[in-house]
């Protein structure tokens, strides 16, 4: 006895089967979990070893390379990429296509190899971190246009922005379409002549002064040391006080040179917040707060 001829001597039983195949689809369809932006995952897996006052030889040697060699025992890595910098080596770890559940016990993994590395005792712990989607795809944007002052402005993009980083679920938050500071020094023609300093003097005076400078490194025993000069201007007026030439004339009390904080851009502007939500936690109540 075939299929057809079953559901022709059963009818009944079939139409019970058909109706409900199709509650049960109706259910599913009901139940089935949808997002806007869903997430996915890369599979890639970041490590970051801060070593203050190390050269990138030093984070090549001691955290780099032997985190590197650890790691070669764990499954299904198709990709290695490491880059060792002035007091920090960073480690970048992609996996094969796989499951979220697979991806997750070789991200222990991952982590329980690195524990095994003997590290310098200066260095700081290692930090991981796994890649997805919602970690640069913004959930969220807030467009907040303005024509009041700039950095009134930029006070209340930075208080919307730490009631966003408060609301649960929300990952982190970047702003944009913030004008770039700057400060300008004005320079009063006149005063200049009669002190007899040129616009190219003061020029360099502020490129000079306004540097850090490496010194080299120095060893005692097993540890290495970083010389720098340290000389950029910490405040916005810093340079007021620069001695130029052989002259003891400070720019500010000599009245040559006026300091002033601006923008690089005058009126009307536009601020951007976007959000990111961590995994499936976008609600209602998130865009009703933007709101």
């Amino acid at each position: 006895m075939n299929i057809a001829q079953f559901s022709v001597k059963n009818s009944v039983l079939v139409n019970l089967l058909m109706i409900g195949l199709f509650l049960f689809g109706a259910i599913s369809l009901l139940r089935m979990p949808t997002e806007l932006n869903p997430e996915v995952d890369f599979n890639w897996v970041f490590i970051t070893v801060l070593y203050p006052g190390a050269s990138p030889t030093e984070t090549e040697n001691l955290i780099v390379d032997k985190i590197e060699a650890e790691i070669q025992d764990v499954n299904n890595i198709s990709e290695i990429q490491s880059t060792a910098g002035e007091g920090f080596g960073f480690l970048l770890i992609k996996f094969e296509d796989m499951s979220e559940s697979e991806f997750r016990e070789h991200y222990t993994d991952i982590k329980a190899e690195v524990d095994k590395v003997q590290l310098p005792t200066d260095a700081e712990d290692p930090l991981f971190q796994s890649f997805s989607s919602g970690d640069f795809l913004p959930v969220i944007t807030v467009n907040m246009a303005f024509s009041i002052p700039e950095d009134n402005a930029q006070k209340i993009a930075d208080n919307l922005e730490d009631d966003l980083n408060d609301l649960s679920g929300v990952a982190k938050v970047q702003v944009a379409g913030l004008a770039q500071r700057e400060v300008w020094v004005e320079i009063d023609p006149d005063k200049l002549n009669a002190l007899k300093v040129t616009m190219d003097e003061i020029v360099m005076a502020l490129q000079v002064r306004n540097l850090n400078v490496p010194g080299g490194n120095i060893s005692f025993g097993k540890t290495e040391y970083l010389i720098r000069s340290v000389g950029e201007y910490d405040a916005p007026d810093a340079g007021a006080a620069l001695q130029v030439r052989r002259y003891r004339h400070e720019l500010r009390n000599s009245s040559a040179a006026r300091y002033c904080r601006r923008h690089d851009r005058d009126g009307r502007g536009r601020i951007l917040l976007h959000a990111t939500v961590c995994g499936h936690s976008l609600g209602s109540e998130h865009l009703d707060h933007c709101r």
